[in-house]
């Protein structure tokens, strides 16, 4: 029953995160489906022993939580892939608006000596 819980309590902390718009959802739609499909998966012993076996590891109720720490580093390196590609998003931005910054200085130079 722990395990469910921990799963859960994951699953409704990213949905709260995802309704107050801090998350995308279109970004990580597939981790949050495997997040639900984890806790009622971690409703059946059959479930966390096949999990389990698959993985190799011993003591059962800990396959399901190390799944779902599993997804949540797969969420939090999506969220870093995102925010490198908007930090090179806002550099190009910065540069090409430095870019017609100087341009327009320099016109008006130009436009002082001509």
């Amino acid at each position: 029953m722990m395990k469910f819980v921990a799963v859960l309590v994951l699953a409704v902390g990213l949905f709260l995160l995802a309704k107050r718009r801090l998350i995308q959802i279109d970004m990580s739609f597939f981790l949050y489906v495997a997040l639900v499909a984890l806790a009622i998966g971690s409703l059946s012993p059959t479930f966390i022993d096949v999990v389990a076996h698959i993985f190799g590891i011993i003591y059962q109720p800990l396959a399901v939580i190390l799944l779902a720490l599993f997804i949540l580093l797969c969420m939090v390196t999506l969220v870093a892939i995102y925010i490198t590609r908007l930090g090179q998003r806002h550099t190009t931005l910065v540069r090409r608006f430095a870019a017609i910054e100087l341009a327009d200085e320099e016109r008006r130079r130009a436009a002082l000596k001509g």
